[in-house]
């Protein structure tokens, strides 16, 4: 995975083709990765993102008993994790009507709502996954919360237009008004800020050492038309704006990006996982952010390597981590074999 081109030189850098042929055993990533995962999943609405972090914990519920934290950040059905919330495999805490600045600030330093959603509280010891979902919706959220602040005595941040509009309406012709604020570019900034703030945060989780807890954002996506001509379109997680696309993959140990497609003779939609970041052709050639952190060594399958695929059809976040942890065994396997040659070479 990782170092050939497709689509010409300005093209992201694409990962080894879909492997075919028989799939190799694949060890469970709980075993080899002793730190956490930290995963960024984009997307956009109906791709599957939160039904892939619901089959992510699933999978830690069965493996390990450990339970998941899932904050709900947006508007979004949970349908397809209802049934995992049902047998307390995941614990939802609900944005609902809660500030939303403060809620981003409790929930990524490791806080969760009581039952009755008016108390903040430490979570259960048996936490096994986090899943904020998602940075864009409470991006939005906090954008709505400082736009409608703006028509009030007490602006979020710098005083912003807002207007009222008047209207005469009802059987005794009474005068309504409805003021509407507006939201400037200081704004997005200040959002941006919290939301990098709050990725930042919520990787400082005070865990038993020998049982990693895992992470998962969720965040949809976003086109930038860079400035320079020499440069394609850029895809990544919309975060209140297009200043922090190409940035947030950075933060974490992985980002894969969540696509579908549609059988037109059958109907039948597919889910797809990207591993890496790829060029994709129905968007002009846009470079879709990703990142596989595959290591160099581990891949020549003659000596038992593992070739990452760039892409799982269907798409399956479990199967992913495994793939990835199966090259670092393989990396490490093959690194230690090249230094006892060279030592023997060598005389050491």
């Amino acid at each position: 995975m990782g170092f050939t081109m497709s689509g010409g030189a300005a093209a992201a850098p694409a990962s080894t083709p879909t492997v075919t042929g028989p799939e190799p055993a694949l060890p469970s990533f709980l075993d080899v990765f002793t730190k956490p995962r930290r995963i960024l999943l984009i997307g956009l609405t109906g791709t599957g993102k939160t039904t892939m972090a619901g089959a992510l914990a699933k999978y830690l519920y069965l493996q390990t008993g450990r339970q998941t934290l899932m904050y709900l950040m947006d508007r979004g059905d949970t349908s397809s994790i209802d049934h995992l919330i049902d047998e307390d495999i995941i614990i939802p805490v609900r944005l609902g009507n809660y500030e939303p600045f403060i809620f981003l600030d409790r929930v990524t330093k490791g806080k969760i709502l009581d039952k009755d959603g008016a108390t903040w509280i430490d979570p259960p010891k048996n936490i096994g996954l986090r899943v904020f979902d998602s940075a864009t919706g409470i991006g939005e959220e906090q954008l709505k919360r400082t736009r409608d602040s703006q028509s009030g005595d007490s602006p979020i941040g710098p005083k912003a237009y807002s207007f009222t509009i008047t209207a005469v309406g009802g059987a005794n012709k009474e005068v309504e008004r409805l003021t509407i604020g507006a939201n400037d570019k200081s704004h997005y900034g200040i959002i941006q800020g919290r939301i990098v703030d709050a990725m930042w945060d919520s990787t400082n989780w005070k865990e038993d050492p020998r049982f990693p807890c895992h992470m998962v954002w969720t965040a949809g996506l976003r086109r930038v038309d860079q400035d320079d001509d020499t440069k394609l379109p850029l895809l990544g997680p919309d975060l209140a704006g297009k200043a922090l696309v190409g940035m947030a993959p950075r933060w974490f140990s992985n980002t894969f990006a969540v696509t579908k497609t549609s059988d037109i003779s059958g109907g039948k939609n597919t889910h797809i996982l990207h591993l890496d970041a790829y060029a994709d052709m129905q968007m002009g050639g846009a470079q879709v952010v990703g990142n596989g952190r595959v290591p160099l060594d581990g891949g020549d399958v003659t000596a038992g390597g593992i070739v990452v695929p760039d892409r799982l059809q269907p798409a399956d976040l479990v199967k992913a981590l495994n793939f990835l942890a199966a090259r670092q065994l393989a990396a490490r396997e093959e690194i230690k074999t090249a230094k006892d040659l060279a030592k023997a070479r060598l005389g050491l």
